[in-house]
């Protein structure tokens, strides 16, 4: 099972807002829109 919070570098303490910064962060940084089309992070989005 996946640990998001470790996905998302969170301790499991964090609030709704740490979470939603966090998940916007790691959406961005791995958009394949942001990415030039690459694979790899297409298929890790």
């Amino acid at each position: 099972m996946k640990n998001y919070y470790q996905i998302l570098n969170l301790s499991t303490d964090c609030n709704k807002d740490e979470i939603k910064k966090a998940y916007r962060m790691y959406a961005t940084k791995f958009h394949p829109d942001k990415q030039n089309n690459d694979k790899f992070f297409e298929e890790r989005f």
